[in-house]
């Protein structure tokens, strides 16, 4: 993963790196996050995406912020930010998307406005239409660990201070 620019784009390109058995791991490994990202095209607080460049580098737009693990003390209202979140990860799963990887403080930015922004959709699942029961339940089960994660993260894993509307 790396920065760049292309004319007035700042962006974060992912490229499958490693010897040749890895690197095409990797390659599929980014042709299937690309196709998270195409799922989520109307879901603000996610980097817009660029596309493939020679079928196996992503192009996703380079979003200001701070990881939320250096940030979490520093947040202006916090209360607001963590509604912001959850709002956002509501509208991925609606768009049939769930993280589930969010637990790492590294994939949540808080933006110079305050506001949450999601990155690294490489774990994520898909809710395929004609999927089946099987990735129904994988996707079910992956919102909960998103929304488990959400609580962890607002309330430090302090449960006797979760609110009864969070639980």
């Amino acid at each position: 993963v790396y920065r760049t620019e292309a004319g007035a784009r700042r962006l974060i390109v992912k490229s499958p790196m490693g010897n040749p058995l890895i690197r095409r791991l990797r390659r599929a490994m980014i042709r299937r996050e690309y196709r998270v990202y195409q799922r989520m095209t109307e879901v603000e607080g996610v980097p817009a995406c660029y596309g493939l460049q020679n079928d196996e580098d992503l192009l996703l737009e380079y979003v200001e912020g701070k990881p939320l693990r250096g940030a979490q003390r520093h947040l202006a209202d916090r209360e607001q930010f963590f509604a912001a979140l959850r709002e956002l990860i509501l509208a991925l799963h609606r768009a049939g998307v769930a993280h589930a990887d969010l637990k790492r403080k590294e994939n949540i930015l808080v933006t110079p406005a305050g506001r949450p922004c999601l990155i690294d959709f490489g774990s994520a699942v898909i809710r395929e239409a004609n999927g089946g029961l099987v990735n129904r339940f994988i996707f079910e089960q992956a919102c909960r660990v998103d929304l488990n994660a959400w609580v962890k993260l607002k309330y430090q894993r302090t449960a006797a201070d979760i609110a009864d509307a969070d639980r």
